[in-house]
């Protein structure tokens, strides 16, 4: 287990910076301005309920610092209940296409709809 002020502060008395937003996690944070901002995310009970995990992580991949961290509470069973999918995505097929280079377990492991 990591302790998340030990590794943020380690160095430093200061008070590292958290921010919280309502809304949609990939409207709010899915812009340049928040590239390699961060050095760590937390996700409590959020990750297993996207409609993308794919994306999801993709973004907070980009958010993150070099050696950033994100930091999961709860469940990973993804059980959003629509498709995993854009709204541009016409089919699955799309979403497949899109996703190719993705191990083809994880396509089918993911229930799409």
């Amino acid at each position: 287990d990591v302790d998340p002020w030990k590794v943020l502060c380690s160095d430093s008395n200061q008070t590292p910076e958290f921010t919280m937003a309502a809304g949609e996690f990939m409207a709010i944070y899915n812009h340049p301005r928040e590239a390699a901002q961060w050095d760590c995310v937390a996700a409590c009970f959020f990750l297993d309920a996207v409609p993308s995990v794919v994306e999801c992580l993709q973004l907070i991949h980009r958010m993150l610092k070099p050696n950033g961290i994100l930091v999961n509470f709860g469940p990973l069973l993804f059980h959003w209940s629509g498709p995993a999918m854009r709204p541009d995505d016409k089919s699955r097929e799309d979403y497949h296409t899109r996703y190719s280079h993705l191990d083809e377990r994880y396509l089918s492991s993911i229930d799409l709809c």
